[in-house]
This record gives C-alpha cells, sequence and structure tokens, in this order.
C-alpha cells in the first residue's frame, strides 16, 4: 500500500455501495515505475479502450428530446 493511501471501508453502511473505489495514483508511483510509459502498462492502461456502441431509434431521440423540452 502507499504510504499516502488512506485504508477506508469500500462503503459506509446505509449508503448506495459503489462497485469498484476510485484508485488515486501518485507521482512517486510513476516514478517507481520507471516513468509515466512504464506505469500506464503496469496498471493496463497502455491500450486504448473501445467505447461501447450506442444507438436509438427515432422514435427513442424523440423521447428523449420531449423529456428536456
Amino acid at each position: 500500500m502507499n504510504t499516502n493511501e488512506i485504508a477506508s471501508p469500500r462503503f459506509t453502511p446505509g449508503s448506495v455501495p459503489v462497485a469498484e473505489q476510485v484508485k488515486i495514483y501518485y507521482s512517486a508511483d510513476i516514478n517507481a515505475a520507471g516513468g509515466i510509459d512504464a506505469f500506464m502498462k503496469q496498471i493496463g492502461s497502455d491500450q486504448p479502450k473501445s467505447l461501447p456502441a450506442l444507438t436509438f431509434s427515432v422514435e427513442e431521440w424523440d423521447q428523449m428530446l420531449d423529456f428536456i423540452h
């Protein structure tokens, strides 16, 4: 565990649980990995992520636009 991290529960009782806690990285983590390129590879963020395809029918678009007007 990084000395800058604070150990805390993954959720507060009575709250809405989250799927995954946000990870916070520090410059010391990047330096320890040997630079930003090595760090990105180490955490698995060196490859582009594909975005999900979102498609809506004309009726769905009309319904969404009616909702905001």
